[in-house]
């Protein structure tokens, strides 16, 4: 964990010290086979480690190694969500999660899925389930399997014992699937009804609105499920005069389209606004602003000009 010139707030020491006390109680108390059902010894203790590691030093600082010299990123704090995504996002097609240690295509399949896809689940869990639901499920599943030899089935068990709803459809598609959940926004607009023809209220009217129509405005959204994973997920939508509406969609097909006629445009929409699914691959398309606000991203570009500039310059003393 310790590495040559390890930089402050990146948690390297630490967070494998906390991870290794963690195998104590599992698979330690609670005798998860690490060879055969390795995700619910290495996945459950990263799930504690990293709750553990934020709690004490908060979020670690993201950092890079330039000629094995590590630049920290003070501006760029890791959220816990972050945590095993993009080694989950890269290689989720190689395994499914529930495989023999020695079945794993690679040790880096091998560590994105014990490791990083199996503290995904977990915290998708708990923020489903609700924290202190999911906080007495693991307590329950822990003590009833001290000094036992829980499999994925006892799993199963606890968590549909404690959640809201059947669970079993969505931990078989996780740890029996390969596939990815990703679900986002595919197009949102709000415009004025168009003219028409026709009659309203006894009257012909042609190539204009009806009456009062100009007071509205027609908003469309289409939420897609890019991915493979099925599971419900809620939409919130934001409107110019304040107005919040969230809806829930089953997610069970690939994309649903929503119909509002309301006095003010649709300013934003976000898919899983409480991040709950932290197994999503991709949260860049699951918000979207009709008037882009460019602000955040003059103030990286203008960043990143200034660390290109120095990079150039640091070109030329070699150059001569």
């Amino acid at each position: 964990g310790a590495y040559f010139l390890s930089p402050e707030r990146v948690h390297s020491p630490e967070g494998v010290t906390i991870h290794e006390f963690g195998h104590g109680y599992f698979y330690g108390l609670v005798g998860s086979n690490e060879f055969e059902n390795a995700w619910m010894d290495e996945g459950f203790t990263s799930f504690l480690d990293s709750a553990v590691t934020h709690e004490a030093y908060g979020p670690p600082l993201y950092s890079r190694r330039f000629f094995g010299v590590p630049v920290t990123f003070k501006e760029v704090p890791i959220p816990i969500e972050s945590g095993g995504i993009d080694s989950h996002r890269n290689t989720s097609d190689m395994d499914i999660l529930q495989r023999f240690a020695w079945e794993y295509m690679d040790g880096e399949s091998y560590g994105a899925n014990v490791y990083s896809k199996a503290e995904l689940l977990l915290r998708t869990l708990q923020r489903v389930m609700g924290e202190d639901v999911f906080g007495n499920m693991i307590k329950t599943y822990s003590q009833r399997w001290w000094f036992r030899h829980p499999r994925p089935q006892d799993f199963y068990d606890a968590v549909n014992e404690f959640a809201d709803r059947d669970m079993s459809p969505f931990l078989d598609q996780v740890i029996y699937g390969s596939g990815q959940l990703d679900y986002g926004i595919g197009q949102a607009e709000s415009r004025r009804p168009p003219a028409g023809h026709g009659l309203y209220e006894g009257r012909f009217l042609k190539g204009r609105t009806a009456p009062g129509a100009d007071d509205l405005f027609e908003t469309e959204v289409v939420v897609r499920r890019f991915g493979e994973v099925i599971i419900p997920v809620e939409v919130l939508f934001q409107f110019e005069d304040g107005l919040d509406l969230r809806e829930s969609w089953d997610g069970e097909y690939r994309w649903r389209k929503f119909l509002f006629t309301h006095a003010a445009k649709l300013k934003r929409v976000i898919v899983d606004p409480d991040f709950k699914l932290v197994l999503d691959v991709d949260r860049t398309n699951n918000s979207r602003i009709l008037k882009p606000d460019r602000l955040s991203a003059l103030k990286w570009t203008t960043r990143w000009l200034v660390w290109l500039q120095h990079a150039l310059e640091m070109l030329t003393v070699f150059g001569g």
